[in-house]
């Protein structure tokens, strides 16, 4: 199973490069240009995830939901999974089958262990209908909570949801997905 850091993933995006005016414009001017559905030159685009499944949490909005594309456009199976908003997280899983990818989305609270586990049952059986085995092979710890004000005003509540969204429920889930 590939576990991904979305620090590591998002190193790679930043940089002294992108702040480079010239070649800002040299992608600029690349994204401007037309590319044939099929990838380029030659066929069709590569799909080194064939036959792989991915779970990206907090994948309906947002990185989440750009990591989900990705992961769809190189042949992953994306259960996009979203704790509220079930119609950014169908939009997400629309993008990817017009892209020619396969996905679905799962309701969870990452902050739940017994949401958790629901939602791993719920994904064992969609990938025992759509692939004959219930195997996650990436995993995508994306999901996230913020307190919106200062120290002063953070309550035990808030500091307790940030705790579990950020740490606890990542932290078990993927306990619960190593095979």
């Amino acid at each position: 199973m590939f576990l991904v850091s979305l620090a590591a993933y998002c190193s790679g995006m930043g940089g002294s490069s992108v702040r480079n005016s010239q070649r800002r414009m040299r992608m600029t001017e690349i994204s401007k240009q037309e590319r044939p559905a099929s990838g380029g030159i030659g066929g069709p685009a590569p799909r080194p995830l064939a036959g792989r499944s991915a779970l990206v949490t907090g994948g309906g909005r947002g990185i989440g939901s750009a990591i989900c594309e990705r992961l769809g456009a190189m042949g992953a199976l994306v259960a996009v999974v979203y704790r509220f908003d079930q119609r950014s997280a169908q939009a997400t899983v629309d993008r990817i089958h017009a892209a020619g990818g396969q996905a679905f989305a799962l309701a969870a609270d990452m902050g739940a262990l017994a949401s958790i586990d629901d939602m791993l049952a719920r994904l064992d059986r969609e990938l025992m209908a759509r692939t004959g085995e219930a195997r996650i092979d990436i995993l995508v710890n994306n999901a996230g909570v913020a307190p919106n004000g200062t120290v002063e005003q953070t309550s035990e509540q808030m500091f307790d949801e940030v705790i579990n969204v950020n740490l606890k429920g990542p932290f078990f889930l993927t306990q619960k997905a190593i095979p």
